[in-house]
């Protein structure tokens, strides 16, 4: 048997694109030969629409759609296989399901309304849909003497022997497998996806391939897996759509973060496919220019996008991303160096500037800054009259507290690069892209309405370890340098103040991002970490000691582990006023992960009791 598959980038709510989308792939694959065509989940409006799915015209023209596909599969003489939005007659529950359709001969012969409703991480489907009933809904139907069982997304992964801890007590694949009990030809499971990409702490890729391997060669069935494609807003998709035979050999695979429109024979011989073998620094690379080429193109952004260029490896890899998604025609880099700017930043920056072939300008913001700081002294002096000591200087209340005025000066310094990189984008109509990593979003190493600001906070969820590992790959993957080598071998720095380097302020990025993994991506608690990194003695002994407003100076590693997750936590404000950023992990700031700003959660505290060396700090996280 034939069958098409559509792997195709949508835009939510867009159900006139979409559905265009669906012809043409439908054209593609009817000439192909294709006796079944299928969809990822819920294509016609997208994936996820979120609380648009309110909107009674939307889910309306979604209807209407679904209907119109159902008359396709009369025309165009095929099986259609596609996921909507379905309305739920039923009062006093959710108002829809999230449904797939089975068309044929311009009659539905399957209709699968999703059992199991993830409400985790970026999924909030509870929320919408009213679960499926498994007696009625997973129910196989017949084609051409193939056995063929739908399947949505999450239904896949409830597997008992795959996870120690289930979300649901039945078991979707399980069930359909019981009721093809008796079929003697060809079974074959479809699975349609709305499945986010996932990098670290490990690949949701090959986690896919997993499981569907093993539900395979366990019960002896085929299978065709589905993705949706491309990013919308903060969430990707990477496609990634493969199909297995009934030994869980994958004998067809698509391109990740690529539209892929093609057909495959059941029937036909083949030999095993290899896994694709990307290297993960490509991934990333390839994920994230797709991210900002959805994020621009889908919003209709027309103008060009401003990035700051200090000179800095973020900056750095931030234009290079943008560059090779949109063009060299569409980015605008901007040096604008303060008075402790280095000469070899400067350069790097116009160097990076002319590797990529993009619009540079240098502008100081010496000028504005002292303008500032004159009139932040005017105002000091007339609200503390009996001071004579200088804002910037040092700052005398009333209460007769004193402040140290230099985190305020940098912080200066940052807004105005904020309000000329803004201003630049305002009048081209363009868009600033913030160039902060992970690292310094996690610990707040950044500026409100300085380096945050910005439409797209690009490399928000890469930490700095892994900035530095991109470019490096970058560089000796590339027929020529295109970042400059000292851009990635001098020592991070915002140039605020003389001297600077980040590691005055936080640990050493080796360590800071191994804290921030196990704190922020595996959910460890901070006397789990301490013991994991630093071994049990040290939490007895830090036990001993005061740990209240615990910094890194000094470099004493157990310090820096409370030190870091108090600081995560004190900084939410901050990262709630960020940009949207691109997913990577499985905790994106803003996208899988939601914490209050004003909360009592310790991150210092006796949470477990150490015995001994055998102590049980066994607990994985979330």
């Amino acid at each position: 048997m034939i069958i098409g598959y559509a792997q195709v980038n949508t835009i939510i709510a867009d159900i006139e694109g979409n559905m265009k989308k669906a012809l043409d792939a439908l054209k593609g694959c009817v000439n192909d030969g294709a006796e079944i065509v299928v969809f990822p989940e819920l294509f016609i409006t997208g994936y996820p629409p979120k609380d648009l799915i309110y909107r009674r015209d939307l889910i309306e023209a979604n209807v209407l759609a679904a209907a119109k596909m159902v008359e396709w599969s009369k025309e165009f003489g095929v099986v259609i296989i596609f996921g909507y939005i379905e309305p739920n007659p039923t009062d006093g529950e959710k108002n829809f399901f999230n449904a797939v359709i089975a068309a044929r001969d311009g009659e539905i012969v399957n209709k699968r309304r999703k059992t199991t409703l993830p409400t985790y991480d970026v999924f909030n489907e509870d929320r919408y849909f009213q679960a499926g009933d498994p007696d009625k809904d997973i129910i196989p139907f017949e084609h051409k003497g193939v056995q063929i069982g739908v399947l949505n997304c999450e239904e896949v992964w409830n597997d008992p022997k795959l996870w120690k801890d289930r979300l649901y007590t039945h078991e979707p694949v399980y069930e359909m497998i019981s009721r093809m009990e008796g079929h003697v030809g060809e079974k074959l499971l479809i699975v349609v996806n709305a499945s986010p990409f996932r990098l670290f702490p490990e690949s949701v890729q090959a986690q896919r391939r997993k499981i569907m391997e093993l539900h395979c060669a366990r019960h002896k069935v085929g299978c065709l897996y589905v993705n949706q494609v491309g990013y919308n807003d903060d969430v990707g998709f990477d496609g990634y759509s493969f199909a297995m035979n009934n030994r869980g050999e994958i004998i067809m695979q698509a391109q990740p973060f690529r539209e892929e429109v093609s057909t495959y024979d059941t029937a036909a011989p083949k030999l095993p496919q290899k896994l694709l073998d990307i290297p993960w620094q490509q991934m990333a690379v390839t994920a994230m220019q797709c991210g900002i080429r959805d994020y621009v193109n889908k919003l209709g952004i027309t103008g060009p996008m401003v990035i700051g260029l200090s000179g800095g490896i973020d900056s750095a890899l931030v234009a290079f991303l943008a560059v090779t998604a949109l063009g060299p025609k569409r980015v605008i880099g901007v040096g604008m160096p303060s008075e402790f700017s280095s000469d070899h930043s400067k350069d790097d920056a116009r160097q990076l500037a002319r590797k990529l072939g993009i619009r540079f300008a240098l502008q100081p913001i010496l000028p504005p800054h002292q303008t500032i700081r004159n009139a932040l002294d005017s105002i000091n002096a007339q609200l503390f009259e009996a001071n004579e000591e200088q804002l910037f200087g040092r700052l005398v209340r009333d209460c007769g507290s004193v402040e140290d005025s230099g985190v305020t000066d940098e912080n200066i310094q940052a807004r105005i690069r904020g309000v000329y990189l803004m201003g630049l984008a305002n009048y081209y109509n363009g868009m600033v892209l913030s160039t902060g990593n992970k690292s310094e979003m996690a610990v707040g190493y950044c500026t409100i309405y300085g380096d945050m600001c910005g439409g797209l906070a690009v490399i928000s969820d890469l930490m700095k370890t892994k900035v530095f590992d991109i470019c490096r790959w970058i560089n000796e993957n590339m027929r020529d340098e295109v970042i400059p080598w000292n851009t990635i071998n001098k020592p991070p720095s915002a140039e605020l103040r003389p001297g600077q380097t980040d590691q005055e302020t936080l640990p050493p990025y080796e360590t800071l991002d191994e804290i921030l993994m196990r704190f922020v991506e595996l959910g460890h608690y901070p006397e789990q970490i301490v013991a994991d990194m630093c071994g049990y003695d040290a939490v007895m002994q830090y036990r001993m000691k005061t740990i209240d407003n615990v910094h890194p100076q000094g470099r004493d590693l157990t310090k820096d582990v409370y030190w870091v997750c108090q600081t995560v936590v004190r900084n939410e404000f901050k990262r709630k006023q960020a940009p949207t950023g691109l997913k990577l992990t499985n905790k994106l700031f803003k996208a899988g992960w939601e914490y209050p700003i004003v909360h009592k959660m310790p991150t210092h505290g006796v949470t477990k009791q150490v015995t001994g060396a055998t102590a049980p700090f066994a607990e994985k996280g979330n």
